[in-house]
């Protein structure tokens, strides 16, 4: 039924063919017009904070993190437009299925206020923030170093100063 219904054009995606249809792929109308899509399960990376300890122990610096962090580019650039932003674990068709909240704005220029504000500034010019002499430091667990989101993320902390032990 779909394979009729999509050499017709009345239909952009066929959800899977049965085996005694697969060589439909190959007909006229379907090859070259559609292409197989492998879907994967909704999934989120996310980042975990100590906040018992500095620097994150300071609502500023945190909030600072996640407005250093461009999501729109990551999703351009590393998902080819195939992630989405999200705030948190949940939104339409996620785990905890239901309206999601914003992701925080992109918006470095705050987050460098922010850091300030709580006293992480680069006093010598070599764009390593520092507070009473310690520099703002985080170490990062990793499931993947090679991961691009996360190459990014890392990318990001450190231009906004921040010394990251992986």
């Amino acid at each position: 039924m779909f394979a009729a219904l999509a050499k017709r054009g009345d239909v952009d995606i066929i959800p899977e063919l049965i085996s005694a249809h697969r060589d439909q792929v190959s007909a006229p109308g379907i090859a070259g017009v559609f292409e197989p899509l492998r879907l994967q399960p909704p999934s989120f990376h996310y980042l975990v904070f100590d906040t018992r300890r500095p620097p994150f122990d300071d609502v500023r610096v945190r909030r600072a993190v996640s407005m250093l962090i461009d999501r729109t580019q990551i999703a351009t650039e590393v998902g080819g437009n195939r992630l989405r932003p999200v705030a948190g674990p949940v939104w339409f068709g996620g785990p905890g299925d239901g309206p999601s909240a914003a992701p925080p704005p992109y918006d470095p220029a705050e987050g460098y206020q922010l850091l300030d504000a709580a006293g992480w500034r680069d006093t010598d010019r070599d764009t390593r923030r520092e507070r009473h002499r310690q520099l703002l430091r985080i170490d990062m667990l990793m499931v993947d170093k090679e991961d691009p989101e996360v190459s990014a993320i890392v990318k990001s902390l450190r231009n906004a100063g921040f010394v990251v032990d992986e």
